[in-house]
């Protein structure tokens, strides 16, 4: 059974604090193939001289301008090899033996589209295991309120590439339209998560998840809106199958929750929390 090479881009913006724990969470597994690619956004922090002592763990690595983490992640994949990918920001953390775990789900299931594990979420107060997973014997689970514990979740490649890769428009919710994008376009019969540790998630006071928690409310409505529209239908007729009023608008039904005015559904929520509180992002890419 061959060893399927893994492909993990970090993009990065001044995050000289965590960016060499990152670094050598990566560069120090075992039982794995990783090709390992950081895109720095030209960081005046430090960050370029910690990469630069970590350039021999590195297949590729730039330290430039950039418009953003989306464009940092599709700059990476120009150079990514590999059969598996992910990402996984700057002040995050892979855990030991994490790799190892991806490299045989792939390499038992040569149709295996996205692998996911449990992420432990780290703040000032210490860490603790976030135990939401996905479950494939709920389809409706799977679209309306996934657990995209990135950078727990690993795709085969060959499929990220062929959707084009991250959104580079988005700057918080890339990781949901990346994951409606595998879904929609290749299912859901080739999915498989484990109850297992693979990555640290680091909310700190600079973080875009503590600190920008609308801007990813809102940048998910504008989301679903648009795929409404691309659709054809802007009622969002599936919006009956989630528990959403028939006929309501899914712009007008997220938008009341999202500015604060009148959160009549809770449901909106519960929606979101499975994509916008469990996945990492960088404060500032």
């Amino acid at each position: 059974m061959s060893v399927p090479r893994i492909s993990i881009i970090t993009p990065s913006y001044q995050q000289a604090g965590y960016l060499a724990e990152c670094l050598e969470s990566i560069s120090t597994q075992q039982d794995a193939e990783v090709e390992h690619i950081v895109v720095d956004g030209g960081s005046t922090d430090g960050s370029r001289a910690i990469i630069e002592r970590h350039t021999s763990e590195l297949h590729w690595w730039c330290s430039a301008p950039d418009k953003g983490q989306s464009d940092a992640i599709n700059k990476g994949l120009v150079h990514a090899t590999g059969r598996i990918f992910t990402w996984v920001n700057s002040d995050d953390a892979l855990l030991p033996g994490a790799l190892r775990q991806v490299s045989e789900a792939f390499a038992s299931d040569p149709h295996l589209l996205v692998f996911g594990g449990r992420l432990i979420h780290r703040d000032a107060s210490g860490d603790r295991v976030f135990e939401r997973l996905n479950d494939v014997c709920d389809p409706a689970q799977l679209y309306r309120d996934p657990v995209i514990n990135q950078p727990a979740t690993f795709y085969r490649l060959d499929v990220v590439k062929e959707i084009g890769g991250v959104d580079p428009a988005l700057r918080y919710v890339m990781d949901v339209e990346l994951w409606w994008q595998v879904l929609f376009r290749y299912g859901i019969d080739h999915l498989r998560f484990e109850p297992v540790e693979l990555a640290m998630f680091r909310m700190h006071d600079q973080s875009k998840t503590v600190t920008a928690h609308h801007g990813f409310l809102d940048e998910l409505a504008n989301l679903i809106h648009a795929m409404c529209l691309r659709s054809g239908a802007p009622e969002w007729r599936m919006c009956s199958g989630w528990g959403i009023p028939s006929g309501t608008t899914c712009a007008a039904f997220l938008w009341k929750p999202i500015t604060g005015r009148s959160c009549a559904a809770s449901r909106c929520t519960s929606f979101s929390s499975g994509m916008a509180s469990s996945t990492a992002r960088n404060s500032t890419a």
